[in-house]
């Protein structure tokens, strides 16, 4: 990942350490050009990965921190994970925010962890890091449906 992101702390890694197949929390950042969003940051605790994209849903505003993960797999093959909405169950990839349904896209954050033992703390980048990733973005003003 690029030198150049900035990262935030959203919480210590034992608060995301779980017996069930994932967790999720929903959190505040502001981001670079100092606006402030909702993420919904993801861990899954069989892979030892985060992911954390925009909460909100760009179809009719569900909040994603709501939704579940699964993965995305054909024939068989696990090609990676993906984000369902729980109003409607579009499923958005974690690694590039694309819909599997749709032209629309959300916003990924890099997720990292920082120290070791009780001190790791989970930080999540300022930029969104799929830019570079075409299709419309819609966040309904910031507000999810609860």
């Amino acid at each position: 990942m690029s030198s150049s992101l900035t990262y935030v702390p959203v919480g210590p890694l034992s608060s995301f350490t779980s017996t069930e197949p994932f967790t999720c929390q929903k959190v505040r950042i502001t981001l670079e050009n100092d606006k402030t969003k909702s993420l919904a940051v993801f861990y899954r605790p069989d892979m030892n990965q985060f992911w954390a994209v925009n909460n909100i849903c760009p179809h009719q505003g569900g909040a994603l921190s709501r939704g579940s993960l699964v993965d995305i797999e054909d024939m068989g093959i696990k090609w990676g994970v993906a984000i369902v909405c729980p109003l409607h169950g579009w499923a958005f990839s974690g690694d590039t925010g694309e819909c599997d349904t749709s032209a629309y896209v959300v916003d990924v954050h890099h997720v990292r962890v920082q120290g070791s033992g009780e001190d790791a703390v989970v930080e999540v980048s300022r930029e969104v890091t799929n830019k570079h990733v075409g299709g419309r973005r819609r966040d309904f003003g910031g507000v999810a449906v609860e």
